[in-house]
């Protein structure tokens, strides 16, 4: 992961007509589970895990950012997220954790843009990535211990540039805060975004899930996962390494 600049950052764009909210962050640190709470709000909608933005991200690298290209690609990000919504929600939830790899891009395109970080304790994290079979190959690094352990490394740096860079539009989500203390943290969130919250926590979901935490995140909102890798370091050494961090 790379923390350099563009040479040349991309013209800022006017005002667009509904907030992308982007929730990145590792997988298996609570991505699905806040989006789904937070597409209970009446102007909130979940979009999923959407490439289009990395999809603009790439095809405007290495670009002097003249002529209409980030019109463009704003156009067509916007148009992926707000589809034929009538009437169009104010704020659309995009939750393809790599696109905390493109938010130079979003943050240009689209200045109204709000990311929430998700973080995890990191033997928790580490466990639950290295049980789970990723489809995607860009999650291969959660076969070893020894990759987890670096990306870890890299979200944490690239975390704490996002809060040095664009402090007033990043926020973070502790995984822990958000199973003890769903109503509180919830409430928090919506008023960061600007949104009415609605009236409880749901227990369950019901919407269509495509990611590989589809199982877990059908499951009433818990905090039993906190603490799990301490009981699996008997058999599984491995976790050593981040139970000492």
């Amino acid at each position: 992961m790379q923390l350099a600049q563009r040479a040349e950052p991309i013209r800022r764009c006017a005002p667009a007509p509904c907030t992308p909210v982007l929730i990145v962050g590792l997988p298996r640190s609570g991505t699905t589970v806040l989006a789904e709470q937070l597409a209970r709000g009446a102007t909130l909608v979940n979009r999923g895990e959407m490439p289009f933005l990395l999809y603009v991200h790439d095809q405007l690298a290495g670009q002097t950012w003249h002529g209409q290209e980030p019109n463009e690609g704003r156009a067509l990000w916007l148009a992926h997220l707000r589809q034929d919504d009538m009437p169009a929600k104010s704020h659309y939830i995009d939750k393809n954790p790599l696109n905390l790899l493109a938010l130079e891009t979003a943050f240009a395109l689209c200045a109204e843009t709000r990311v929430i970080w998700c973080h995890r304790d990191r033997a928790d994290n580490a466990l639950s990535l290295w049980s789970q079979s990723f489809a995607h190959a860009d999650y291969a690094f959660s076969h070893r211990f020894e990759d987890i352990a670096r990306a870890q490394d890299d979200c944490t740096l690239l975390r704490q540039h996002a809060h040095a860079r664009w402090p007033d539009r990043v926020i973070d989500l502790d995984y822990a805060q958000l199973v003890q203390t769903p109503e509180a943290t919830l409430r928090d969130i919506f008023a960061y975004l600007g949104i009415d919250p609605p009236a409880g926590v749901a227990t369950t979901t019901r919407s269509a899930i495509g990611s590989a935490s589809l199982w877990q995140a059908r499951q009433p909102v818990h905090a039993r996962s906190l603490g799990r890798a301490h009981d699996y370091r008997a058999w599984i050494p491995e976790l050593d390494g981040f139970l000492d961090c």
